[in-house]
């Protein structure tokens, strides 16, 4: 954890940052958000026709209530996301494909956070 938010200490703080550190923190952000919302994705509905949906009957399982903390961290680390995109278009210090992917990533994801709060997936909204 500490080499993702190192880079963006050191910017907040006005240090400069080598441009492969902050190139690897960023792909690495954006790897563990991509795999945490797999795991939401797969994991939820997996776990809840294991377990059987008639049992949300007495209530939320504590599984449900583990796999509706995924999308939450994952929003907020998508802010971290944001933060490296804007810092890659404005230092020029990748490549235009890599800025570009990496801005189509974070869209990406702002479009899944967005997804998610429609269909009250976002949060504890039970």
């Amino acid at each position: 954890m500490r080499g993702i938010v190192q880079p963006l200490i050191q910017w907040w703080r006005g240090q400069h940052t080598s441009d492969k550190q902050q190139y690897n923190s960023a792909w690495l952000l954006a790897g563990a958000i991509a795999t945490l919302n797999l795991v939401f994705l797969i994991g939820l509905p997996l776990s809840l026709w294991l377990i059987g949906v008639w049992k949300l009957i007495y209530g939320v399982l504590p599984v449900a209530i583990a796999f509706l903390c995924l999308p939450v961290l994952t929003a907020l680390a998508s802010l971290g996301l944001l933060a490296f995109t804007v810092l890659a278009w404005k230092n020029h210090d990748w490549s235009f494909g890599a800025r570009s992917h990496y801005s189509l990533i974070t869209l990406t994801t702002f479009i899944f956070i967005g997804v998610l709060a429609y269909w009250n997936l976002l949060g504890f909204q039970f």
